[in-house]
């Protein structure tokens, strides 16, 4: 009897402490989760803007593109940081994104 009351508290400490421990943020592999975009160049058509880039490492980690743009009414401080005004997210399976 004695056994089954060890048993049973055993499976009691480890059930109650075996979560225990140190608990991080899931954070990317160096080299192995990271991507990066090479070779940006961009222009403008009338009303659109064409932006051409290499994405390097681990392309298939993402999943939509986001383009900042500022406006050019702000283009009189060339000294000024960069401050967007506008965002424009698109989902990869989006047509105005061409993949080669």
């Amino acid at each position: 009897m004695s056994g089954l009351r060890t048993t049973i508290l055993l499976l009691i400490l480890l059930t109650a402490f075996g979560g225990c421990g140190y608990k991080d943020w899931p954070a990317p592999r160096p080299g192995e989760d990271a991507f990066r975009f090479e070779n940006v160049t961009s222009s403008r058509d009338g009303d659109c803007i064409l932006v051409e880039a290499d994405v390097a490492g681990a392309s298939e980690n993402m999943l939509r593109v986001g383009l900042q743009i500022e406006s050019l009414t702000r283009s009189d401080c060339p000294t000024c940081p960069f401050t967007p005004d506008t965002l424009i997210a698109m989902e990869l399976d989006d047509p105005r994104i061409l993949a080669q």
